[in-house]
């Protein structure tokens, strides 16, 4: 896989952790101290989103990311997992066991291995 590719699947995939973290402050914004955990982690992976967007553009357009490319479509599946669960959470304390898998998954790990 490309590093350009790799990069802008990487961006998609920090979007739509924003997305499950957006959703648990809509679900949880009656609980102030709950709502305002759940906006800054949206924001901070949006923020992140958009940092990999920008690298992008710096890309060589010949370079391969080596290994991380079948790395990356684990932790889509993972998170495609997470989001089918986010659905159905009711808790915080569920929202949290999501959170805490998503944040203890290879993103941040991946992130930081491809820039």
């Amino acid at each position: 896989m490309k590093t350009a590719d790799a990069l802008s699947l990487l961006s998609a995939i920090k979007e739509r952790v924003a997305r499950i973290y957006f959703g648990f402050f809509r679900t949880f914004r009656a609980d102030p101290a709950a709502a305002q955990c759940w906006w800054e982690l949206a924001r901070d992976e949006c923020g992140h989103a958009g940092l990999l967007t920008m690298l992008r553009e710096l890309a060589e357009p010949e370079s391969d990311c080596g290994e991380i490319g079948g790395r990356l479509w684990s932790l889509v599946e993972t998170v495609e997992r997470c989001e089918q669960q986010a659905a159905a959470v009711a808790s915080l304390a569920g929202a949290l066991e999501l959170a805490i898998r998503l944040e203890s998954s290879e993103l941040a790990a991946l992130s930081y291995r491809i820039v």
